[in-house]
């Protein structure tokens, strides 16, 4: 806290974006009072340690237990405003009925995330005011909000050069004076890591054209290879042309889960047309008129008013955009995808993830057509959000769980209310790691992972971790790694924003043996490089390196953790709930020292359970079992 004059003056003041640190240090001398400094991100916490501010972070004004509950009781909530939305809709458009679309559960990522983004700040300013009790609040705002869909990357409700802090002190509703200043910087210093949506038509043919030579290529190669084929079964030879197969497979878009199936599938005479294609060139045109609007309206006003603050307007102008491009699309996904159906006549629909709406679309059309559509689970093993229940397990006529442990976990979910099968079959990726069989080295490099920041659209819907509290964690374990002067590989892995923020550190503080790697490679490949792997949070990552043999450290600091995954978890690695502990226990095992804990090397509990069913080398069978089971039944 920083003293100016007038110290019975209390001024709070919200850092939401690097930039406005600089904001701030060209004003702070004409601000009256004693300073608080609120920093809400982790680039703005290490641009204020550069320049020598003291600060505050966001993360010491809530409990994140409790932050985490009111998201878990929100899923309801959310519930309850989805149903209340898509009855007015169908009820004004009869043709959703029809397809059984609902435009708002088919968004409900998107609305759990914003509604999420609203309700909980609102907790945390309340907490900030009650505890500091200032005469005066100042924020930080972009020249212009970017409510409209196309500036908002993937899923989230909020554009990258946006303050929801600084949004939501907007309302006038707060008792403390409140101060909205312009950002005059108007370059977000975050960008978005990748979109999805956003390719330009020129290099999407490119890529479409690289995609389907590269799927060829990986098809024959995994033909050829497998060592169960017969050269006499020349029919198959068929899967270079596929046209010739005869049945035909849907899939959503490319998902880890589903393309190392590709050989099995064409082996036996399917077909996989992708439809990632058909939303690449939609109009924008909507029918989406005002008589629902004022409908919907009044809807938002009833629900969206958390703790005395009515956040319904800004609840409108971001979910609007949304609804408006969902009718934009529907018509154009119905009559292109009739079309694509009626062309290839598919047996089944195959997805993992359906993040988007028109992904559930897909989905409400394949069942009303009576084509089965099978999911696969896309990551995560047993730390899962509930989310995955409304994107993985909804709309899905069978979900295939990486494990029994999964299995058991999505069927008893209290938000699981959906009436799809849930079988156990394993993940492909898992089990192919597994037989590769890397054999250990004399560790002398090590693969460190970490899962970023979620900034402000996602830290509080999936991860009870403050980004703060992380990045304390990854400087913590940097320091290790950077002073032991070990060659080491810095993964970062993929999310909704790029930050420089750790190519900086990297290199302000001299540790040249810390290569950072982005998008270049995946984690996966890296893991042929190394044979210590270090992971900060217990995600996919932790899975796979355990199927490659390698000698894992996990760092177990999440409080909402499955206890019968991290008993079985605790058998096969190194772990600590502390960061000081944890990077201690690395320290010493990498001096050689004897440390207290010896995990099994040859464990495999965690891995049948959360990742492969069995270690029986049949993952594709199975998943081949429940396809064509799936098919017979609708023949």
């Amino acid at each position: 806290m920083a003293d100016i004059s007038g110290l019975d003056h209390k001024v709070v003041i919200f850092l939401e974006h690097r930039n406005d640190v600089f904001e701030y240090l060209e004003i702070r001398e004409n601000i009256h009072g004693s300073h608080i400094v609120i920093a809400t991100i982790p680039d703005v916490c290490w641009e204020l340690e550069k320049k020598g501010v003291l600060y505050r972070g966001i993360e010491i004004y809530y409990d994140s237990d409790l932050i985490y509950s009111q998201g878990i009781k929100n899923y309801e909530t959310v519930e309850s405003i989805c149903s209340k939305i898509d009855s007015v809709l169908q009820e004004s458009k009869p043709e959703l009925k029809k397809y059984s679309f609902k435009p708002a559960f088919d968004n409900f990522r998107f609305l759990k995330i914003l509604f999420d983004n609203l309700t909980l700040r609102i907790s945390i300013i309340h907490s900030i005011i009650e505890r500091e009790k200032p005469d005066e609040i100042i924020t930080f705002s972009s020249e212009k909000r970017s409510p409209s869909v196309q500036n908002m990357p993937f899923y989230t409700p909020f554009g990258l050069n946006e303050s929801i802090f600084n949004i939501l002190l907007g309302i006038n509703s707060w008792n403390p004076e409140i101060k909205l200043l312009q950002r005059k910087n108007k370059s977000p210093v975050n960008k978005p890591a990748h979109n999805r949506c956003s390719l330009s038509s020129s290099f999407a043919g490119i890529f479409r054209q690289y995609r389907f030579i590269y799927r060829r290529v990986i098809a024959i190669k995994d033909f050829i290879l497998n060592p169960n084929w017969n050269m006499l079964e020349f029919r198959y030879l068929k899967l270079i042309n596929p046209i010739c197969n005869k049945k035909t497979l849907f899939l959503f878009r490319d998902e880890p889960s589903w393309i190392p199936m590709n050989g099995a599938l064409y082996r036996h005479g399917y077909h996989v047309v992708n439809l990632s294609e058909i939303t690449e060139s939609f109009s924008q045109e909507s029918d989406f008129d005002i008589t629902i609007n004022k409908q919907l309206v009044e809807i938002f006003r009833d629900v969206c008013v958390y703790r005395g603050i009515d956040f319904s307007q800004i609840f409108e102008e971001r979910f609007f955009p949304v609804l408006e491009k969902y009718f934009s699309y529907a018509p154009e996904i119905v009559q292109n995808l009739k079309l694509k159906i009626d062309k290839y006549k598919p047996v089944a629909f195959l997805s993992s993830e359906k993040a988007f709406f028109y992904e559930h679309m897909y989905a409400h059309i394949a069942q009303s057509r009576n084509i089965p559509v099978i999911a696969w689970q896309h990551g995560d093993g047993p730390f899962y959000p509930p989310m995955q229940i409304f994107i993985e397990i909804r709309d899905s006529d069978v979900h295939m769980s990486y494990g029994p442990g999964h299995q058991v976990m999505l069927r008893e979910a209290p938000h699981n209310h959906f009436n799809s099968r849930i079988e156990s079959v394993g993940s492909l990726i898992l089990e192919k790691i597994y037989q590769k069989n890397t054999t250990i080295k004399h560790e002398n490099k090590i693969l460190y992972v970490t899962a970023q920041f979620y900034y402000s659209n996602l830290n509080v819907n999936n991860y009870p971790i403050p980004d703060n509290t992380q990045w304390h964690y990854q400087k913590t374990i940097l320091n290790l790694l950077g002073n032991s002067q070990v060659p080491t590989i810095f993964k970062l892995m993929p999310q909704e924003y790029e930050t420089p923020l750790f190519s900086e550190y990297i290199n302000e503080n001299g540790f040249t043996n810390i290569s950072l790697i982005h998008f270049e490679r995946s984690f996966v490949e890296l893991l042929n490089e190394a044979d210590i792997v270090i992971c900060d949070y217990p995600s996919t990552p932790v899975i796979e390196a355990i199927a490659a043999h390698k000698t894992i450290f996990v760092l177990l600091a999440s409080p909402h953790l499955r206890t019968e995954a991290l008993t079985l978890l605790k058998k096969r690695v190194y772990w600590s709930d502390d960061v000081e502990e944890f990077v201690k226990l690395i320290s010493d095992y990498m001096k050689g020292i004897d440390v207290k804990q010896s995990p099994d090397m040859e464990n495999i509990e965690y891995l049948e359970m959360y990742g492969v069913h069995k270690l029986d080398g049949n993952v594709s069978k199975r998943a081949l079992e429940i396809i064509e089971n799936e098919v017979k039944a609708r023949s």
